[in-house]
């Protein structure tokens, strides 16, 4: 699959650097880490502010971690988060078929990794199969893990031509998606509006790789893989939050459950994609959506 026989992880980090140990540590705490070899990028400073944080997450990313390897690439300048996943992904998919991919404010199941492993090795040669998520919305009453369009962002792992294959033109994304009639599709029958992101993304007012992701995948009639229960805890949210202030609600805590199935055949689970319908309809509160989501991307970029 790669060619250390695991494959890469990368970890995007920037100023938070006690979300990146959390998250590091969490990372470790999974079964099998140390075979793992770890990339760890950290974005350059945007202001003179940050070189002390920056600093400190340095030291952190720089420490004693229980993985196979960890390679620290610091940027000397900002790329914002957007550049700084392309150019990290990019060059990992210079040496290696596969990766799973973590932000800093992300704290893991001690199962995530073998949810990534074993999605990647089951369905590298499935290419309607987009990514595998750690993520998710809904928690299953049975083990069994599920196919929903698209790919989304939180503690994820893919295939090189996968990740080569997005577009990175908003307008030529949105004029297909309208073209095809599958714009209430892509909003999740209009639960939570991801047209919208594509908009404020073609107008240069956020700054997303991920809803470029999302709608590529969309739009190729890819779809990823999901566990039957949450392995990912997003903690990036919230006030003093580097990414956000706005704090989604009815957002799934980590699993205490270990243990799962795979789906023999891919294709979308109708009752699971209804379970995810209404769990976005309730994802973030309506009033000033937008306006917050504005919000959220423009302190992602600085």
């Amino acid at each position: 699959m790669t060619k250390t026989g695991r494959p890469p992880i990368a970890v995007f980090g920037f100023i938070r650097h006690e979300e990146l140990s959390n998250c590091l540590s969490s990372l470790e705490n999974n079964e099998g880490a140390s075979e793992f070899p770890v990339y760890i990028f950290i974005d350059g400073p945007r202001t003179e502010s940050d070189l002390e944080p920056l600093k400190k997450s340095c030291a952190v990313a720089s420490g004693v971690w229980g993985f196979k390897s960890v390679e620290v690439k610091f940027n000397n300048r900002n790329l914002g988060l957007s550049n700084s996943i392309r150019a990290g992904l990019d060059s990992i998919f210079k040496l290696h078929d596969s990766v799973i991919v973590i932000e800093d404010d992300l704290v893991l199941h001690s199962k995530f990794l073998d949810f990534m492993v074993i999605g990647l090795e089951k369905y590298s040669s499935e290419k309607l199969v987009a990514s595998v998520q750690g993520f998710s919305l809904i928690n299953q009453t049975s083990d069994q893990s599920y196919f929903i369009q698209g790919a989304d962002c939180w503690g994820w792992a893919t295939w090189r031509d996968r990740w080569e294959s997005i577009c990175w033109d908003s307008d030529a994304l949105i004029t297909q998606i309208k073209k095809s009639g599958k714009t209430k599709a892509f909003n999740f029958e209009n639960t939570y509006n991801f047209m919208r992101l594509l908009e404020l993304n073609s107008r240069k007012e956020i700054d997303s790789w991920a809803i470029l992701w999302q709608a590529s995948m969309f739009l190729q009639g890819k779809m990823s893989l999901y566990p039957p229960f949450n392995l990912v805890l997003n903690e990036g949210f919230g006030n003093g939050a580097t990414h956000s202030e706005l704090v989604p609600q009815n957002l799934p805590m980590l699993s205490t459950r270990n243990s799962w199935t795979y789906p023999t055949k891919v294709m979308m689970d109708a009752g699971n994609y209804e379970k995810v319908v209404n769990a976005y309809s309730g994802f973030i509160p309506k009033r000033h959506l937008l306006r917050r989501i504005k919000r959220w991307f423009q302190r992602i970029i600085g």
